[in-house]
This record gives C-alpha cells, structure tokens and sequence, in this order.
C-alpha cells in the first residue's frame, strides 16, 4: 500500500477517534449508545440530547470545518509562490491579519 494512502487513512482514523471522544466526554458523560440515540433520532433524555446536538456536535463540526479551511489555505499560498516551504508571513497576511485585530481592539473599526 502506498504511503500517502496509509497517511491518510491514519489521519482520518485519528479524527474519527478524536471527534467520538469530543461527543462523549464532559461534565456530562454520554455513553455510546446515548450518543448514537441522540444524533439519529431515538428518544434519550432530554438533556443529554440537548448537549449532543446543541454543543458537542456543532463543536466538532466546527473544529474539522475550521481545519480543513485552514489546510487548504495552506495549500494555496504554497501554490501561489510556488514554494512548498510558503507561510502566510512571506504574503504579509499574518500582519494584515495583526494590524486588523489591533484596529478593531483599539476600537477604530467594528
């Protein structure tokens, strides 16, 4: 098997194992089961239903949403400069980025 293939079968297993434990674990422990009846509809408590589709789920999606947006950005400044070393300081994005945080803060802008 080729190496990227088990590189990215890892990774996907990693966050399948990483997403299963953000749904189950917290202050409220849900089981597996209760977590399976929460997300496809069986009755469960109110509250620990409530916590699965209201917090957890919306915060995993979230999570792997923000990182995938944030591989392909990676992705793209190495494609536009044409070096697979690129980071977002070699555009001076990071300090737009900076100096907008900072205008905002200082109340100038927002």
């Amino acid at each position: 098997m080729n190496k990227a293939v088990v590189g990215y079968l890892s990774g996907l297993l990693a966050l399948l194992i990483l997403a299963y434990l953000n749904l189950m674990q917290g202050p409220i422990d849900i089981s597996f089961s209760e977590m399976l009846s929460s997300i496809f509809g069986s009755s469960v408590g109110d509250l620990k239903k409530e916590v699965v589709l209201g917090i957890r789920l919306p915060r995993v999606l979230i999570a792997m949403g923000v990182g995938g947006v944030l591989g392909l950005c990676g992705y793209l400044f190495q494609l536009v400069v044409k070096n697979p070393l690129a980071d977002p300081y070699i555009l001076g994005t990071s300090t737009g980025a900076a100096l907008g945080a900072n205008l905002v803060l200082a109340g100038l802008i927002g």
